[in-house]
């Protein structure tokens, strides 16, 4: 291949904003995703192909700035605890991948993931995300039945969606991950954990570790003390099932007397159906619901602003891999508090870069927030390690040479 580009193909959930209309935004794809994006176009060695199965973009195959995009429609999906893979395996079949030295599908997790495995003209390597045999496990909170049920609309019955149905979607979609783990061939990971999944589930398999790139609003100007608002904590993914929100809120509620100022500023749509609903319903059984804010999408921009003013960032999840939330605030250097499951601790070193706590445990939770409201010195020490570590681990150009090489030894390979 010497002299050649190297032709790579990606599989990316959602699709990319060039291949909208123009002004449109990036829709589903994973902020990782456009991070490498830049790099790979400033690198001549390289030709990439962006394939997509976006239901509202028409078939289409367009070239710009030197990225080639394919998007097949596929049909929306209307019960996915139903039928997870199918629609997208009629489109999947209308792709050819002989022109590729290897295809790079963004992870496990996705409904056209599994597909990969019928790939025979080139090597598929598969980056790992969250897993979710383990995410399954991990995604009820502490609601009971009669609480889970309460989340469920009449739209949601007909439709078959909501947090009842997302757990059974979840449970099917990770018996078709657990394939992808146990019968390929190459991986990318990041952290101990996802390695030591693929080294249980397919010890024959090849690891590849590639970090993940973040994007460039998170290297700007980083926190400091005097210029954030004290009890101020910033979280995003409130309304996802299992990322911790109801014991954050009762974690605030154990809090609130002592921090009469304390706020909760929240990322992410926050409706007022299903399980945001049942949240809801905690705070004001807890008599908190004043202490939480709650922003709506916000863009990088305005994620990166708001961690500038926080005090702290949080990340209570139940099960994790390597969020990127974590990932993003430490190159901030917001001081960051975790719960210490799957991946995470690849990333926060307790009482370096970061606090770790048990997850599902609102005491453990709640004596850390209380300790870094009143710990100046904790704070700034845990700042200053943070951004040192964290913006060499996420820096695209450091990543993208990570994955690059990777390509090139996986590609060497091709009957591997």
């Amino acid at each position: 291949m010497a002299g050649q580009k190297l032709r790579v193909a990606w599989i990316i959930p959602g699709a990319l904003g060039e291949q909208f209309p123009q002004g449109q935004k990036d829709a589903g794809s994973g902020t990782w995703v456009r991070a490498l994006l830049e790099q790979v176009r400033r690198d001549p060695s390289v030709a990439l192909t962006v394939i997509t199965f976006h239901p509202k973009l028409a078939d289409h195959r367009l070239e710009k700035e030197g990225v080639t995009f394919i998007n097949r429609q596929c049909p929306e999906r209307l019960n996915d605890w139903l039928d997870w893979t199918e629609p997208v395996r009629k489109v999947f079949s209308t792709l050819t991948f002989d022109e590729f030295d290897l295809v790079h599908i963004h992870g496990t997790e996705q409904r056209h993931s599994p597909l990969g495995l019928e790939i025979k003209d080139c090597p598929v390597v598969w980056s790992l995300q969250g897993v979710l045999g383990h995410y399954w496990q991990n995604y009820r909170g502490s609601f009971d039945f009669v609480e889970e049920w309460r989340t469920v609309g009449l739209k949601d019955l007909i439709k078959g969606r909501g947090y009842v149905f997302s757990q059974v979607t979840m449970r099917k979609r990770a018996a078709a991950e657990r394939k992808i783990l146990q019968a390929g061939r190459h991986f990318m990971g990041r952290t101990g954990w996802d390695q030591g999944i693929i080294r249980l589930e397919n010890p024959g398999a090849c690891y590849w570790k590639v970090g993940e790139a973040l994007r460039e609003p998170f290297f700007g100007p980083s926190w400091n003390w005097e210029g954030c608002t004290r009890q101020t904590v910033f979280f995003t993914n409130l309304v996802n099932n299992y990322k911790g929100g109801d014991v954050l809120i009762e974690a605030v509620r154990l809090l609130k007397a002592k921090w009469p100022a304390l706020k909760i500023r929240c990322a992410g749509s926050f409706s007022q159906a299903g399980f945001a609903q049942a949240l809801r319903r905690r705070m004001e059984e807890a008599g908190v619901s004043e202490c939480f804010e709650f922003l709506g999408h916000l863009s990088a921009q305005t994620i990166a602003d708001e961690l500038r003013k926080a005090q702290v960032a949080i990340n209570p999840s139940f099960i994790d891999n390597s969020p990127n939330s974590v990932g993003e605030a430490q190159c901030i250097g917001t001081p960051v508090l975790a719960a210490d499951v799957g991946g995470v601790r690849s990333m926060v070193e307790h009482e370096v870069t970061g606090l770790l706590v048990p997850a599902r445990d609102a005491i453990h939770l709640a004596s850390a927030l209380d300790r870094l409201f009143g710990d100046e010195s904790l704070c700034r020490s845990l700042s200053t390690n943070a951004l040192r570590v964290a913006r060499e681990r996420h820096a695209p150009v450091k990543v993208w040479g990570e994955l690059n090489e990777a390509y090139k030894r996986i590609a060497a390979r091709p009957n591997d």
